[in-house]
């Protein structure tokens, strides 16, 4: 186990301090695949499910890396300056120290719209492939109507922050005018290496049906021929009672490649 920091300056607040966990098992091989793993919103790098993930990808040989997102966890930053094209900016610090052969990358919720936007820009030659589970591209419908989780706003002219989830979190103005901007499915659509997409059919924070025409918009373009699409029954946005089985669909996914 390694733990580590990364400080990379950003275009618009300065310099963040990214913290960084690298694991592999025992065993693993030197030239042994890689994974960087997203977690979701408001998470950190070893919340479930990607901490199930995790330890299926590690007894199946894999070196995997998590970390936290800026305004994370034990990552410097503030919360409400946090948006999603930032966190791309922090997966694609963590990818440039892993360019030499191309790794595999996971996400959950808010990390998997982050993971495949970023493994769309980096191209197919640097991601070999992609496991999303629970991928939330309706950030960007949810901007633009004004409402996330349960604060209302003026779409068009949102407040400096936003109180979320009972006002635990307050969310920045440039994160709504982001999001607007967001093109998830289309630029997931550019991305010619496999995918695969888990989702819960009890999952009332992103509909599955949602997250089902990210793939229903690749296989138009041709790039879905070896995706695949889970929905596990009786289960949430979390995947409450069955992280180790979208785990273990992940990393049997992953490691088929």
């Amino acid at each position: 186990m390694h733990r580590y920091l990364i400080d990379h300056p950003t275009p618009t607040f300065g310099t963040i301090r990214r913290a960084c966990l690298e694991r592999a098992a025992p065993t693993a091989r030197a030239d042994a695949p890689v994974a960087i793993l997203c977690h979701g919103f408001t998470d950190h790098m070893c919340t479930p499910p990607l901490e199930n993930l995790a330890t299926a990808l590690l007894a199946r040989g894999w070196r995997v890396i998590q970390f936290d997102f800026n305004g994370h966890g034990e990552s410097t930053g503030d919360f409400s300056s946090m948006t999603v094209e930032n966190e791309v900016l922090d997966l694609q610090a963590i990818l440039s120290r892993h360019s030499a052969r191309p790794v595999a990358l996971a996400g959950h919720s808010q990390g998997a719209v982050v993971a495949a936007l970023a493994a769309s820009r980096a191209g197919p030659a640097t991601v070999s492939a992609l496991a999303l589970l629970a991928p939330a591209p309706i950030i960007r419908d949810h901007a633009l109507r004004g409402r996330i989780f349960d604060a209302v706003f003026d779409p068009e002219n949102p407040p400096p922050t936003v109180p979320v989830m009972g006002g635990r979190f307050a969310l920045g103005r440039d994160y709504i005018l982001s999001a607007r901007n967001l093109r998830m499915e289309e630029e997931l659509s550019s991305f010619s290496n496999p995918v695969c997409i888990i989702h819960g059919s009890l999952d009332s924070v992103v509909s599955w049906s949602s997250a089902k025409s990210l793939l229903e918009a690749r296989s138009r373009t041709g790039h879905g021929t070896h995706d695949q699409w889970h929905l596990l029954p009786s289960t949430d946005h979390n995947f409450a009672g069955s992280e180790t089985e979208a785990a273990e669909i992940a990393a049997t996914f992953l490691s088929s490649l």
